[in-house]
């Protein structure tokens, strides 16, 4: 292997570029103009090869020496190790030391199941969607009709243990392997829900990978019924996360909805607590209103830039409104953010989304586990970049101008439960709980809903087929978020403060325990 072989160098175009460099008139003295050239430019080679590999042999010794210490400590250490164990805390060690949360390490005992959710294939377990918030993994949505909604579990919930384990230092991967496991079997949740620790027992189960909603199933087949407004000719269309099959089946929901309301004419996409998924399923969604051009780009260090376009035409050209929220991530925020900043018919109503923009590798290991590793960020059409450091001022894709609507936290517990029952499948709570006669009347539904957001999409639509003109439906994004991030903090506040009361109560009981014991005649 030559040097250049050593970091995928190309040797056909080296050796093009040297016989280049050769080439000269014929003839002439051995140290001539051409000859002169030629041997420079291999010494320059010469010299760059091996600096590569002197780079690349320290970058052994490096290595070497871990492997030393962990030499050492399974030969000296007092008590036995397994190897395997630090051979993953060792990863475990490099990984943190990139401060990406989502470069991670995935234990076997869940990458199968971490590559089927990737897939969208079905998968066992109970259900959720997990995102690292405030220190704590958090629930951040549930399956439609899976175990975790039938044992009671909410969004939002913060998981303080799995089965007695103390989950709070662990990362999302991690607590995921904690609650996997064989179907049939219970997994025991402790959750924080506004300041209270509940224990859940839950039952793991089958998933069924379904990424495409509407407002409410219509029959015992789960068809969907995404007519939002038939009057007017607004649809409704819901995205879970993006998985083999969404753009396709996003296609199929325009025209569902084309038929239900007997007329198309505006659009409500919902990407609220949509996590992401497989990026070119959502490319894909984002192909369906964009009539060809850029749809987002790719930069890295050691990867070339990629753009991935629209084709031309499109599925649907009326006015379009995307809802996102602050769990809106990854490929729904490429879906967004392409849509608001290329049409200019188009709005996002909502909150700034969650700014998670890694363009990401998954490599497959030799114990079965996986590595999921950043290798690159999405730049917007714009060259916005999505993803959010601790340094950025600006990240994600941002309410327009008048869109930027909240949810109190109240609400947002409240509509998952209201919109998992309308998942539900037959049976009495198919309508949600909502009077039959409120489904006939758009404006009685958006009421009996209660979804601030979602009325000022419509209100937004409506104002936009009505007039021509797109209306103020909410405040400014940066004025709103400034008191959305307050109240971010005055939360997080209050659940340190109920965490240090609980430490406190732990702390006195132990210490009335002790001084009880000293009592003891001995």
């Amino acid at each position: 292997m030559n040097a250049y072989g050593l970091y995928g160098g190309n040797d056909g175009e080296r050796d093009a570029s040297m016989a280049i460099v050769a080439q000269g008139k014929p003839g002439g003295p051995f140290w001539g103009p051409g000859r002169f050239l030629l041997v420079v430019t291999l010494l320059l080679a010469v010299s760059a090869s091996l600096l590569v590999v002197r780079s690349w042999m320290l970058g052994l010794g490096q290595f070497a020496q871990a492997a030393t210490v962990l030499d050492i400590i399974q030969r000296a250490y007092v008590e036995p190790t397994d190897p395997d164990e630090l051979s993953r805390a060792a990863i475990a060690g490099m990984l943190e030391s990139l401060q990406d949360p989502n470069s991670v390490y995935v234990p076997p005992a869940v990458a199968e199941q971490f590559r089927r959710q990737i897939i969208g294939a079905d998968y066992v377990g109970i259900g959720v969607q997990l995102l690292r918030r405030d220190g704590l993994v958090t629930i951040v949505s549930l399956a439609a009709g899976g175990p975790a909604v039938r044992a009671g579990v909410k969004p939002g919930d913060r998981i303080v243990a799995v089965n007695g384990h103390d989950t709070r230092p662990l990362d999302t991967e991690a607590v995921a392997g904690l609650i996997a496991g064989p179907r049939g079997e219970a997994v025991v949740l402790t959750v924080d829900r506004g300041g209270r620790s509940i224990e859940i027992t839950i039952v793991r189960g089958d998933i069924r990978a379904e990424s495409i909603r509407g407002l409410r199933r219509i029959d015992d087949n789960g068809t969907w019924w995404h007519a939002l407004d038939p009057q007017l000719g607004i649809g409704y269309i819901r995205l879970s996360q993006f998985v083999d099959g969404t753009a396709q089946g996003t296609l199929r929901a325009i025209e569902l909805a084309r038929q239900q309301a007997g007329a198309l004419h505006g659009l409500v996409l919902d990407l609220r607590q949509n996590p992401g998924g497989a990026i070119h399923e959502a490319v894909g969604v984002a192909d369906l209103f964009l009539d060809g051009g850029v749809v987002v780009r790719t930069q890295g260090r050691a990867i070339p830039t990629v753009t991935m376009d629209a084709n031309r035409g499109v599925a649907f050209d009326g006015p379009i409104v995307v809802l996102i929220d602050g769990a809106s991530a990854s490929g729904s925020e490429i879906v967004a953010g392409a849509i608001v900043e290329r049409l200019q018919d188009a709005r996002a109503v909502g909150t700034r989304t969650f700014g998670k923009a890694s363009v990401q590798a998954v490599y497959t290991l030799p114990d079965g586990g996986t590595l999921k590793l950043t290798e690159a960020h999405y730049l917007l059409p714009s060259g916005r970049n999505l993803q959010r450091t601790a340094e950025s001022a600006v990240w994600g894709v941002d309410p327009s101008e008048g869109s930027h609507v909240m949810l109190e936290e109240s609400d947002v517990l409240r509509l998952a439960e209201l919109y998992a029952r309308l998942n539900e499948v037959g049976g009495a709570e198919v309508d949600g709980g909502i009077d039959r006669s409120d489904w006939a009347d758009t404006s009685m539904l958006l009421n009996a809903l209660g979804d601030p957001q979602l009325s000022a999409a419509h209100a937004a639509l409506a104002g936009r087929l009505r007039t021509g003109q797109w209306p103020r439906v909410g405040a400014d994004p940066m004025a709103n978020e400034d008191k959305m991030t307050l109240l971010q903090l005055e939360r997080a506040i209050e659940r340190l403060r109920a965490e240090h009361e609980r430490l406190e109560e732990e702390a006195r009981r132990l210490r009335q325990e002790i001084l009880e014991r000293s009592k003891e005649p001995a």
